[in-house]
């Protein structure tokens, strides 16, 4: 199996603490828990694109009475970080940009009895990048205006500070954005210790949205 889940050293990158909660190479089992519209949609590891070794993580929307915003995501459970300083990352590829109407990049961070959310919204036909702001409203990154290929590969970064409740950067495609002292979302509905990360797409017609994700990441992060 190429898919780890815990808190072990990562030594090769001095920008990461100790801890790793997920390192996703997508190469052996799929250990996602799939939801969304339903119907035919797909949820499956795939040998059709990568963007390191042989396989991916393939996601569509259904094809069968497909519509506008269909959506399918997925979701992974981890450990809460010690340090609360967390990074989330991953390869991006669409073989048909103007197909995907939207792709987010969630965190939520489950305590009790609270829940924060840290959120990244990716329009690529428009193109704008959002992040959702402590009132969960979406409000527009600046300067985030990327152009994407069919089948090109963009990698997506997210870093939160869970203990102070706060976004710190996002990336996209190499790009950096300053986000620190912007808050999360916050409600009072937390019944257990987690994380959770979830991935969600929406299709911009009526007709299947196919994204391909690979090398998924969330660590620690140690800020020099």
């Amino acid at each position: 199996m190429r898919d780890h889940l815990g808190n072990f050293a990562l030594a090769s990158n001095m920008h990461f603490a100790r801890g790793v909660l997920l390192l996703d190479d997508c190469e052996g089992g799929m250990w996602w828990t799939p939801s969304g519209t339903g119907g035919d949609d797909v949820h499956e590891l795939s040998t059709e694109a990568a963007f390191t070794g042989a396989k991916s993580l393939k996601t569509a929307t259904r094809t069968t009475s497909a519509a506008v915003h269909d959506n399918v995501a997925l979701a992974r459970y981890m450990s809460r970080s010690e340090s609360g300083l967390v990074a989330m990352r991953l390869m991006i590829m669409m073989p048909d940009v103007s197909a995907t109407y939207s792709i987010e990049l969630n965190l939520y961070d489950y305590t009790i009895p609270d829940i924060y959310q840290g959120s990244l919204r990716w329009y690529p036909n428009i193109p704008l990048l959002q992040y959702v702001d402590a009132a969960n409203d979406a409000q527009p990154i600046p300067g985030a205006d990327l152009t994407v290929l069919d089948n090109q590969w963009v990698n997506m970064e997210l870093i939160i500070d869970c203990h102070g409740h706060q976004y710190l950067t996002a990336r996209l495609d190499g790009a950096v954005f300053d986000l620190t002292g912007l808050g999360l979302y916050h409600r009072d509905v937390g019944n257990s210790e987690a994380l959770i990360l979830t991935v969600k797409q929406y299709s911009a017609a009526a007709a299947p949205s196919v994204v391909y994700y690979d090398n998924i990441a969330v660590t620690e992060y140690l800020d020099l």
